[in-house]
């Protein structure tokens, strides 16, 4: 063999080796060792975020706001136009179906008797507009005697997106979060979704919204009507599941 080629081997090998030393002291980490390692990222490089796989239940939610309201509710206006000749009630009194609530008559001085207006259903007496002796117009609905709701029953009333309102089904379990009660989490149940949308107005909202009416479960004492809350409403729950976090 000729002297030159038996240098240029000799090189080769050399290369060879120098560049087998050269990948084992800087090779990069590779994607499947990040994984196996428990973290996904890539190459070392600056700026990289590394996120830790982790096992348990993945859930997925959809966030609506909502307004507390009684189950049941009904207001009491004059079904003829005339004087309220007795009131039965005062606020804050609990009634049972049935029972009277305000009689009106034509005349205050007529001596006919007045059936009185009752009860439809059992409840509580939130407000009382009118007092005994005041004229009212026959079912005007600005002139409002009193009301009653159903305060045993609650819902949160809400509007979900249409993106999101396809994924809401009757029966999901929902979490609720009531402003004014920090202290704890109310569970809730989805009862209806309406099937029909409210158009959006270009102004206040971009697309189009669907009624969701979520029943409280054993409701608090301090829950009241009118309160604003959040529900979080879960679509989908796999248990037990290997799972990286949303933001890697």
């Amino acid at each position: 063999m000729k002297l030159s080629s038996r240098n240029s081997l000799i090189g080769i090998a050399i290369l060879s080796l120098a560049a087998g030393i050269g990948f084992a002291i800087y090779k990069p980490k590779l994607p499947f060792a990040s994984f196996a390692q428990g973290k996904i990222g890539g190459g070392g490089k600056k700026g990289t975020r590394y996120g830790t796989v982790k096992r348990g239940d993945l859930i997925q939610r959809v966030t609506v706001s909502g307004t507390v309201q009684p189950a049941r509710r009904t207001v009491f206006v004059a079904p003829y136009s005339g004087y309220i000749q007795k009131v039965y009630v005062h606020v804050g009194q609990k009634v049972r179906k049935g029972e009277p609530v305000i009689s009106i008559s034509t005349s205050l001085q007529s001596p006919e008797q007045v059936y009185p207006i009752r009860a439809p259903f059992s409840g509580t007496v939130v407000a009382l507009s009118k007092m005994e002796g005041e004229y009212v117009t026959e079912k005007d609905t600005k002139d409002i005697i009193a009301k009653i709701d159903d305060l045993d029953h609650y819902n949160v009333v809400a509007k979900a997106p249409e993106t999101d309102a396809a994924r809401i089904k009757k029966n999901m379990q929902v979490e609720i979060k009531v402003n004014a009660i920090q202290k704890s989490t109310l569970k809730g149940i989805v009862r209806t979704i309406e099937l029909a949308a409210e158009d959006a107005d270009g102004w206040r909202s971009q697309q189009s919204t669907f009624k969701v009416t979520v029943e409280v479960q054993s409701p608090p004492s301090d829950l009241r009507s009118g309160q604003t809350a959040i529900i979080d409403i879960v679509t989908e729950k796999f248990e037990n599941v290997i799972y990286l976090e949303h933001e890697f």
